[in-house]
C-alpha cells in the first residue's frame, strides 16, 4: 500500500510539473504582476517544507533584507519552493541552508545554499535540461523538472540563474531579478 501511494504522489507530482513546464514554456509575458514582499514570500515557503526540513533535522541561515518586488506572486513561489525542496532533498541530516537576498543596483540577487551532495560536473553541465537527472541509479525521488521549470520562471521574468557545485561539498543557486522589467 505504502509503494503505491508513494508511485501515485510521484505521478501526480510528475504530471503537475509537465503542465507547469509546458504553461510557462508557451508564456512570453507575465501575467498578474503586482508589488508584493519578495522577502516574505521566500519566509512563507520555508515554513511551507517545515515538515520536509525538520524529518532531516536541518537548519537554515537566513538573511533577507526587506525587498519589494514587482512580479507574479504565484510564478515566483514555484522558483522557491524548488529551489528549496531541492536544498533539503540534498542536505544531509543536520546540515545547515543558506537562504540570502538583497537589493544590488537595479537587481534583486538571491542565492540559496546547501552544504549537501553536490553535483559532479557532469550533472552541472545538465542541470536545466528537461528530465535529467544527475543521479543514475534514482536513489532520490525526482523527474528531472524542477530545474528547467525554475530556469523558465526566471527568464521569463527578465532574469538570469548560474548554479555552482561540487561533489560532497554542495550547491548554490544564484537568481538575479531586475527591479525593472521591461516586457
Amino acid at each position: 500500500m505504502d509503494y503505491i501511494i508513494s508511485e501515485s504522489e510521484r505521478l501526480a507530482d510528475l504530471s503537475s510539473n509537465i503542465l507547469l513546464l509546458s504553461k510557462y514554456e508557451n508564456q512570453e509575458i507575465v501575467w498578474d504582476s503586482r508589488q508584493y514582499e519578495l522577502d516574505e514570500q521566500i519566509r512563507r515557503c520555508i515554513l511551507l517544507l517545515e515538515n520536509q526540513w525538520e524529518a532531516k533535522n536541518l537548519s537554515f541561515d537566513i538573511d533577507l533584507a526587506p525587498l519589494q518586488y514587482n512580479g507574479n506572486e504565484e510564478m515566483m513561489s514555484h522558483v522557491w519552493l524548488n529551489l528549496i525542496g531541492n536544498a533539503i532533498k540534498f542536505s544531509e541530516p543536520g546540515g545547515t541552508i543558506r537562504v540570502s537576498a538583497s537589493q544590488r543596483a537595479s537587481w534583486i540577487e538571491v542565492s540559496i545554499s546547501d552544504k549537501g551532495i553536490g553535483m559532479s560536473q557532469h550533472t552541472l553541465e545538465h542541470i536545466f535540461d528537461k528530465f535529467f537527472q544527475g543521479d543514475p541509479a534514482h536513489k532520490s525521488a525526482g523527474n528531472g523538472l524542477r530545474p528547467p521549470l525554475v530556469q523558465r520562471i526566471v527568464h521569463l521574468c527578465g532574469g538570469q540563474i548560474t548554479v555552482e557545485s561540487a561533489e560532497q561539498v554542495g550547491t548554490t543557486f544564484h537568481i538575479s531579478l531586475p527591479l525593472d522589467r521591461q516586457r
